[in-house]
């Protein structure tokens, strides 16, 4: 056999031996490109073991995080930081980050607010209860909030009422333990991300969920008949038995 027929032979024992395990040629492309950049899920900055008022190094820079709680969440300070992305002075150091563990409340937290420049994705909001008109009327607001952790929350009314700009995907959320969707997304002319696949078994109210200037496309509602017909149904074997 000539020299270039084993180097062809060779080349193709390597290429089936990168397509096992593997189910296209673009698979085994993407996973040894070097020029394909990563993309990362964003996730959530979070803090059980520190008490609030503590601070926290940001990597290499003169930079802290401002481990808050219900009340310094609403500090001035802490509301220029998150509204206006302007960072402040606290025990000498410069806060231009916080961590959101331990806040239980976020109702009205950005309500009205004419910008939201401080990122806020990576918010833990695993202990958060009541998220009750925290985007109202926040006309411009329009960040990735989608891998928040909402399995806490049980108030969500008036949430995004007339955040016009906002259209984000949501899907991901647990909303399980959610009683209140009253006016969730009212005047969201942009919105328009699938909700049908929330588990809104535990939802008891949802009046005016939506209205008629409302982006969101009537089959991606969350499916709050199907929810309400257990319900009923489940009170209604509870009365016969």
């Amino acid at each position: 056999m000539s020299v270039s027929k084993r180097i062809a032979t060779l080349a193709l024992s390597s290429l089936f031996i990168s397509l096992t395990g593997c189910e296209t040629v673009t698979n085994v492309y993407n996973e040894y490109n070097p020029f394909q950049e990563a993309v990362e899920k964003p996730t959530t900055f979070q803090c059980p073991k520190k008490e609030v008022g503590v601070l926290i190094k940001n990597g290499l820079g003169n930079s802290y995080t401002l481990v808050v709680d219900d009340i310094s969440i609403r500090d001035g300070n802490v509301t220029n930081l998150l509204r206006r992305n302007i960072p402040f002075i606290y025990k000498g150091k410069k806060i231009n980050h916080i961590c959101t563990t331990h806040v239980t409340d976020m109702s009205n937290l950005f309500e009205n607010a004419k910008e939201v420049d401080a990122n806020i994705t990576d918010f833990d909001t695993s202990n958060v209860t009541d998220m009750s008109y925290m985007f109202a009327h926040a006309e411009t607001f329009n960040q990735p909030i989608g891998v928040w952790n909402t399995s806490s929350v049980t108030n969500m009314d008036h949430m995004f009422y007339r955040a016009r700009l906002f259209n984000q995907p949501l899907k991901d959320w647990n909303v399980f333990s959610v009683r209140n969707m009253d006016y969730m997304f009212p005047g969201t002319y942009k919105f328009n991300q699938p909700l049908n696949t929330w588990n809104v078994f535990n939802v008891t109210s949802h009046a005016h969920f939506t209205s008629p200037t409302s982006g969101l496309d009537p089959e991606f509602k969350p499916n709050f008949l199907v929810f309400t017909f257990s319900v009923n149904l489940a009170t209604n074997n509870k009365k016969d038995s």
